[in-house]
């Protein structure tokens, strides 16, 4: 009596064990799906920044070039002429930074619609968008003094020279900016490994075919409640080693072969989650029916074949 209330004691702590390890994976299960989720989302987003920040750069070239035109005269150009010509290309300037609001202000949009922390990408973007009020200020600001009537070409040097400087400073924090995006997507690769290492950690089994003297010469099962050797069942061994067995992936296993006139399953698995397929006498298969319910209490399969 002492002897079954202490196998009863001991396949109910185990029943418990099963049952935490259980929780314990559809907790893990989740986390990987919200983290595949955030991380679509910041590849998504990582995508966008690195297109606009592509046609902003490409509008600070055309602004640089713009800047070239006003500061370089031209042979034979009068002075009216040049005052026009500097003016026109002020307003290209002006339409050149604007596009380039826009496109801050798109990715500031998708950054409030993004349910990814996105934090990071806020700040970038807000950095931005402080860069570009400070340089339309001072775009407004030299356009006013070039519209004057007696405006010199030359007082303009020094402006000029100032403008050039600040969206030099622009151009350097664009590219901090880019190393910072680059930094995130090593960060992501890194995190998309760890989920792929926990999703494939949960989808292998391990698998364990022979004859029981075969399996217990390898320390896989022993004889549990016989008597001289007569009687008895055959149980998996508390203390195995996963090198002895085949891993599969449990995920995409539905059938297992087999070749034995009588199959014998010691490890635990529930009867109505899975047949054996028999042909002339002879069990050629496991046919796995419900993966999830075979797999639930143990992830080793142990098969005895005679």
């Amino acid at each position: 009596m002492r002897i079954k209330r202490s196998h009863i004691a001991i396949l109910l702590l185990s029943m418990s064990l099963l049952s935490c390890n259980k929780k314990k994976i559809e907790q893990l299960e989740a986390q990987n799906q919200t983290l595949l989720q955030e991380q679509q989302v910041r590849d998504s987003l990582l995508n966008d920044f690195a297109s606009s920040f592509e046609a902003f750069e490409e509008n600070l070239s055309q602004i640089r070039e713009r800047e070239q035109l006003i500061i370089t005269p031209q042979e034979n150009e009068r002075r009216a002429e040049s005052k026009d010509r500097i003016k026109a290309d002020l307003e290209v300037i002006e339409d050149l930074l604007d596009s380039n609001k826009e496109i801050i202000n798109n990715l500031n949009q998708q950054v409030d619609e993004s349910k990814a922390k996105a934090g990071q990408f806020r700040s970038m973007v807000n950095g931005l968008k402080k860069k570009l009020a400070t340089k339309d200020a001072e775009i407004a600001d030299f356009k006013t003094k070039l519209e004057g009537a007696n405006f010199e070409i030359e007082k303009l040097s020094n402006s000029i020279t100032d403008l050039e400087s600040s969206i030099a400073s622009l151009n350097e924090t664009n590219s901090n900016q880019t190393a910072r995006l680059t930094a995130q997507k090593t960060i992501l690769e890194t995190q998309e490994e760890q989920m792929a290492d926990q999703l494939n950690k949960i989808n292998t089994g391990y698998m364990a075919i022979g004859t029981s003297k075969e399996l217990k010469q390898k320390n896989i099962i022993n004889k549990e409640g016989s008597f001289l050797g007569l009687g008895g069942r055959m149980v998996v061994e508390e203390d195995i080693s996963e090198t002895d067995f085949v891993k599969i992936d449990i995920s995409n296993t539905t059938t297992i072969p087999l070749e034995g006139k009588k199959v014998e399953l010691v490890s635990n698995h529930p009867s109505d989650s899975y047949t054996l397929k028999t042909v002339d006498g002879k069990v050629e298969s496991i046919e796995i029916i419900h993966p999830d319910d075979f797999w639930k209490v143990s992830k080793f399969l142990v098969v005895v074949l005679n």
